[in-house]
């Protein structure tokens, strides 16, 4: 009966954790801007870094003052 008992609780546990890393992590929205379609970053966003890329152009981003764009 031990043994059936401690199946049960490893099962559920495993069961739960499978559940729990499944969620997905919420990520922040990306904004291209540039490129060949001229896309702009919306009013929140500060900056357009590169690399600007063939096609999907560059990323917008908060920069704070004084900051500046690696690329």
């Amino acid at each position: 009966m031990y043994g059936f008992k401690a199946f049960i609780v490893v099962t559920l546990a495993l069961a739960l954790s499978i559940t729990v890393s499944a969620e997905p992590i919420p990520q922040d929205p990306v904004y291209h801007c540039g490129g060949d379609e001229h896309l702009s970053c919306p009013p929140e966003y500060n900056a357009c870094c590169g690399p600007i890329i063939d096609g999907v152009g560059g990323t917008c981003t908060i920069l704070a003052p004084g900051d500046l764009c690696i690329l």
